[in-house]
């Protein structure tokens, strides 16, 4: 049985493809308007002696830098159908530029964006999340999900299928085994829905939700984003939970001269006043201690979408279990889940890594 990621019950793709859209002809050398799959381009490249491509870090899809007629473009592949909202925001944005869109890919301008830094650059940041923050997209926000419902999406996949993710290995041996997992799966998934609930959150704001290091750019001391696969209305505590996880548990990591606790709740405080240019109606240590409680919901968006993925898409299977782990042992540790519902879903997901090792 085979499931699709993507929210084709919010969006009718064809209305979106059909809608209007800048692209950036005159900034290109290269003709691309006859590609419309990823693949033809790649395999032209690939056979030429001129043109050159190379392969960046993949992280949810395949980024890609062609080289053509003395000029570079950035790429990106889609492995899922769910890139159409993504695409409408990056033309709006328009930065870095979009010069060609595909099927299942977009060609961009290569920009070369220096580095930032956290610790200089934080006020930029800021202003620009706040600004990003204040875009109201109207030409497709009634296409746009909300958060919430994203995450029921992601756990009614999940629910539908979790005796295929154990059957895929073991057949039909285990069905008690089956009925305990998908008991945990519930657990979690009311505990999730009950914070929610009680933390009060409002989803009414368009955020990124996913500010790792490799989506924020700075360029001419102006900093831009990028990569709005998971663009939502979102509770901007969400996002800012959301960013904080990820600069303290990738970007110290990359940047070893930062301690790995940088964001510190005096730093993440300098932050949000910045975000929030000082206002003094803002109760911060009430907001950064809202962002604390409420952060494991972005494990648990990140924990479903990672297990939608691995059940939609077999390549770099093991990758995706390990960021899994680490998403539900943040939701573990936050004590909203019991140990043995813990047990339960860790073994599930390592039976499975295992069974896939064997295989490989």
């Amino acid at each position: 049985m085979k499931i699709f990621l993507g929210f084709l019950i919010f969006f009718q793709i064809k209305d979106l493809l059909a809608s209007s859209c800048v692209i950036d002809t005159q900034n290109r050398r290269f003709d691309f308007s006859r590609y419309l799959y990823a693949k033809e381009i790649l395999s032209d490249f690939e056979m030429s002696e001129k043109n050159k491509v190379t392969q960046l870090f993949q992280t949810n899809h395949p980024t890609y830098i062609l080289e053509a007629d003395s000029k570079k473009y950035f790429m990106k592949r889609f492995i899922h159908p769910n890139n159409n909202i993504e695409n409408k925001v990056a033309c709006l944005i328009q930065f870095p530029k979009v010069i060609h869109m595909g099927r299942d890919f977009r060609i961009e301008e290569y920009v070369e964006f220096e580095e930032f830094d956290f610790e200089d650059d934080f006020k930029l940041i800021a202003k620009a999340l706040a600004s990003f923050h204040k875009n109201e997209f109207e030409e497709i926000k009634q296409k746009i999900p909300k958060y919430d419902m994203m995450i029921e999406i992601f756990y009614s996949k999940v629910k539908n299928n979790i005796s295929l993710f154990y059957e895929l290995n073991y057949k039909n041996k285990y069905r008690l085994l089956i009925l305990a997992y998908s008991i945990s799966f519930e657990e979690l998934h009311k505990s999730m829905r009950k914070l929610m609930e009680d933390s009060n959150l409002y989803f009414d704001v368009i955020c990124h939700n996913d500010l790792n290091s490799g989506n924020i750019l700075k360029f001419k001391n102006t900093i831009s984003f990028i990569d709005f696969e998971f663009v939502s209305f979102n509770d901007i505590h969400l996002e800012f939970a959301r960013m904080f996880y990820l600069i303290n548990r990738y970007y110290c990591f990359k940047y070893q001269r930062f301690s790995k606790i940088y964001w510190t709740k005096e730093k993440q405080k300098r932050f949000l006043k910045a975000y929030f240019k000082g206002s003094k109606d803002i109760q911060y240590d009430k907001m950064i201690k809202k962002i604390e409680i409420v952060s494991p919901i972005t494990n648990y968006f990140f924990f479903l979408y990672g297990i939608v993925s691995v059940l939609e898409d077999n390549t770099s299977i093991l990758k995706k279990l390990n960021k899994i782990r680490q998403h539900l042992k943040v939701i573990y540790a936050s004590k909203v889940l019991k140990k043995q519902d813990y047990s339960n879903l860790k073994t599930l997901i390592d039976e499975y890594g295992a069974h896939f090792n064997k295989v490989l």
